[in-house]
């Protein structure tokens, strides 16, 4: 109730003061009265009366005492002064705003992206509890295996996803698809929006029901309820749809490049579910409680040595031990793709936020010396240094929530300008929102910020300092050591930025400049999905089938067909099979893991590859010893400096008798090779990504063994002019396949140069905002110290200097500051360096040219800045300068 008082006179405080004004006003005519019948004249009355009252002013103090805090009426008081102070000098405030809501935005964009991607918590009931099993896909035998003897989890969800073609309803289709586990959506918290999700009965079948997700339920049916029960083909599978999921489901994967849009039951054909060699399971987990992250490692570490003893060929790790098993929290396995590089450019950005804060800081010191005056007429009428501090702190927070409102309307735009530029496919990204969390971190910062800026005046108030002020109308004791220390610390930070943005960026210039060891130019590539409905033999058929109709589409120079193209998978799982160990027939074994791509005829020769000897033809033979191709540096790690042409390579049992075939073979018997060719430098992956020990095969000789093809061909011209003659032409063979995901080449170029593009032009803008945050710094460092030395400078031209002289002191003042912020900046730049080599390619983290050429720009930048001040300098007139001071 107390408070509530308060709160109630505080609301009314101007009517209660007049009331109270008006009642002490009525005592005291009361008692004039009284005197007056006493016999006193009225003026005689009227001292005395006032003389018995008392100060009435004290008792209106202490009345406001006991209804309202004194604070909360001070503070009231320091910021209406402080508005009236910011309207009288409109060029300080917008300064200062201006900057602080600058570095704001910048900061609070880039930790809206960290905390919606990194900090929150899953959108998972008991969310803390989810662990991902990290080393790599897992085979349905191995996840077997553990459900049955891990007891550290209580729920377990596994998934698979792939690509389907869906006929029926409409044209035909390409979706993404998942078939999970019995337990996956009790793990994620999935629930239906319309019909059931999965049952134990859908896991006993033939696992033909579906269940659709609510983006593609609106955007293909129309949000039609009666989609529930219908049938479709998918995958060459009669499926009927048994529900929808509601939107609220986030789904769990760690990087989503399309979301799934059909969900399956994991019913696995026979020779798949007990084949160890098929590696197709993500696996996720829900801990029991009370189960810390600790001991299910210690259990795992436990279980994996005995789960090798029991079946070495489904837990071994291929070189004769236990295949350990790593375990994740969910949520750092999610962000695990994108947590270095975001931690980085929040690092970057929280350097610019501290340029930023020295600038309003120096803004702040320059304001506190042409308002010394003001504050020690204020001190010698009573004010103590405190209450003064209190005054300086709530101006300059003022002004600082301002700038946080700003900046949290940068960073709503910043947020969604940096959602969809960046490149990749980034995960949770339907998370980041500026919201309640992202506005107290703008509040708390731009506070932070203010409270600093107004201490640094605050703590200059002494008494010499303050004496001198009442003396001469200014403080000139110290009067630079401040703002150098603060130009000192804008150059070394700038600098740091300015060698991380060198850094990424030459980075990014040897990625460009990376050989990709093919012609992308005029070069499109199709990619196909043909799915179960298509027999192996089918496949092969359409494949050349469309390949013929290609090559005789008028302006096509030619065209081939693969199970990988380059560029079109980088910087995740290698494609497509892989063998482990190999031996020349006549040498020593080498472990190197080998990876096998089906290619069809001519395809060398239609993505502009360089072969030293043949490549295949649409003649390719099926038997064994059977012909391929393979990378310049498998040849040199097996054949060294010989001629590899012609030369044989054992591999699986002829190389070892206790190594198998992981590579479906077309025909039994030695799975030997014989090289006739070689190809070199050819970048399948990405240009930043190392040359694979790579064997290209005829994917005739795999017996058509594969689901997805990629359509290759080469135009005289654009090759995005001939894309709807592709299409019609893949539509002759079989109109029933989709085919709308059709690329040009050099967009699958520019793909694989888009992240890094994207993290170098990032640091690169830190770096200039920082650069012109310095400049700025340093010119109204050199500006108010100039002005602060006027005497001194008037008093040197009066004694024969020269303005040239003049001009040159304050430029090689300002170049020594430069130089000493290099140097402190220098060692800043070598720890950031080293926190980016995760990021470099091709460059060293000490690269002398990034470091040069930054440490050049900002000492060229910082003698620019201090010029205009030096000429100022040089131009005083002496009389001027000294009558004036």
């Amino acid at each position: 109730m107390k408070l509530l008082r308060r709160i109630a006179w505080w609301w009314n405080r101007n009517s209660e003061a007049r009331a109270l004004a008006d009642e002490l006003a009525e005592h005291e005519a009361l008692k004039q009265a009284e005197l007056v019948r006493q016999g006193l004249s009225p003026a005689a009355a009227a001292r005395t009366a006032r003389r018995a009252m008392g100060n009435a002013t004290w008792m209106r103090e202490e009345s406001r005492a006991v209804w309202i805090w004194p604070w909360l009426e001070r503070l009231g008081q320091d910021i209406r002064y402080a508005v009236r102070s910011a309207r009288k000098a409109p060029a300080y405030s917008l300064g200062v705003i201006g900057i602080t809501a600058l570095g704001i935005g910048a900061a609070t964009t880039v930790f809206s992206v960290v905390d919606g991607v990194l900090l929150r918590p899953l959108p998972y009931p008991g969310g803390e509890r989810l662990v991902y099993f990290d080393n790599g896909s897992h085979s349905p035998p191995r996840f077997r295996d553990w459900q049955r003897q891990i007891r550290s989890a209580e729920r377990w969800a596994a998934s698979w996803r792939e690509s389907q073609d869906m006929v029926g309803a409409g044209p035909p289709q390409r979706l993404m698809t998942a078939r999970v586990s019995p337990q996956f959506f009790e793990v994620f918290g999935g629930r239906p929006a319309a019909g059931r999700l999965f049952t134990a009965g859908d896991y006993e079948g033939d696992g033909s029901q579906v269940v659709l997700s609510g983006l593609f339920w609106r955007t293909r049916f129309g949000a039609d309820p009666a989609v529930v029960g219908r049938r479709f083909n998918i995958g060459g599978r009669g499926v009927e749809v048994i529900g929808v999921l509601d939107d609220r489901f986030v789904e769990p994967d760690k990087v989503v490049p399309r979301p799934t849009q059909v969900w399956r039951p994991l019913v696995l054909p026979a020779a798949i579910a007990a084949d160890h060699h098929y590696s197709i399971l993500e696996v996720a987990a829900r801990l029991k409680p009370g189960v810390s992250l600790a001991e299910a490692r210690a259990e795992l570490a436990r279980v994996a040595p005995e789960l090798f003893r029991q079946n070495p060929a489904v837990h071994g790790n291929g070189e004769g031990g236990p295949e350990p098993i790593v375990i994740l929290p969910l949520k750092q396995a999610i962000g695990g793709r994108v947590d270095r590089p975001l931690w980085i450019l929040l690092g970057a950005v929280s350097l610019m936020l501290l340029i930023a804060c020295a600038n309003v800081v120096n803004l702040n010191l320059a304001r506190g010396a042409d308002r010394a005056r003001e504050l020690a007429v204020r001190a010698s009428l009573g004010a103590g240094r405190g209450r003064l501090a209190i005054q300086l702190v709530t101006e300059s927070v003022t002004l600082g929530l301002v700038a946080g409102a700003a900046g949290l309307g940068l960073a709503y735009l910043g947020v969604r300008g940096l959602s969809a530029l960046y490149p990749g496919d980034l995960p949770r990204a339907a998370e980041i929102a500026v919201d309640a969390r992202v506005a107290v971190f703008a509040v708390l910062v731009a506070i932070l910020i203010a409270t600093a800026a107004g201490l640094a005046p605050a703590l200059r108030l002494k008494s010499r300092w303050l004496n001198e002020a009442i003396k001469t109308g200014s403080a000139q004791a110290g009067r630079g050591r401040s703002h150098n220390s603060l130009v000192i610390a804008e150059v070394a930070l700038a600098l740091m930025l300015l060698v991380g943005s060198a850094l990424l960026f030459r980075s990014f210039l040897a990625i460009v400049n990376v050989a990709p060891g093919f012609t992308p130019q005029s070069v499109g590539v199709a990619n196909l999905v043909l799915g179960d409905r298509f027999k192996p033999e089918q496949r092969i058929a359409f494949a050349e089938a469309v390949i013929r109709r290609i090559r005789a589409i008028p302006g096509i120079v030619d065209a081939s067909t693969g199970v990988v193209a380059p560029m079109a998978r980088f910087g995740n799982s290698r494609c497509c099979w892989g063998e482990r160990g190999a031996k020349v027939e006549d040498g020593a074994r080498i472990d190197a893991r080998l990876m096998l791509h089906p290619i069809g005829a001519r395809y060398f020769e239609t993505i502009g590859a360089s072969v030293k000897g043949a490549t295949f033809s649409d003649e390719a033979t099926l038997a064994p010893p059977y012909p391929v191709v393979i990378s310049a540096n498998l040849a040199a790690k097996l054949f060294g400096a010989a001629n590899p042409l012609g030369r044989r390579i054992l591999t699986g049992t002829a190389a070892r008798a206790d190594l198998k075939v992981t590579s479906p073979p077309a025909a039994s018997g030695d799975p030997s090779w014989v090289v006739q060719g070689v190809v070199s430098g050819l970048h399948l992956f990405g240009l930043d990504q190392d040359v694979d020990d790579e064997v290209f095969v005829p994917y005739r000789q795999l017996g058509g063994d594969f689901d997805e093809i990629k359509l290759l061909f080469r135009t005289a011209g654009a090759p995005a002019a001939l894309i709807p003659a592709v299409r019609a032409a893949i539509a002759e063979v079989d109109p029933t396949v989709p085919a709308d995901d059709i690329v040009t080449m050099p967009a699958q170029v520019r793909r694989t140069l888009a992240e890094p593009r994207f993290y170098s032009t990032l640091m690169a803008s830190f770096g200039l905002l920082a650069l012109i945050l310095a400049a700025a710094g340093m010119y109204a460092s050199m500006l108010y110290i100039v002005r602060q030395r006027s005497r001194e400078m008037g008093i040197r031209v009066a004694l024969g200097a020269r303005p040239a002289d003049i001009a040159r002191m304050v430029v090689g003042g300002a170049g020594r500051l430069a130089l000493i912020g290099l140097v402190i900046g220098g060692f800043g730049a070598v720890a950031l360096g080293n926190v980016l080599r995760s990021l470099l390619f091709g460059v060293s983290p000490l690269d002398p040219v990034a470091f040069g050429t930054a440490g050049l720009v900002l000492v060229v930048t910082a003698l620019a800045a201090a010029y205009l001040p030096a000429r100022r300098a040089g131009r005083a007139d002496p009389l001027t300068a000294i009558r004036t001071d």
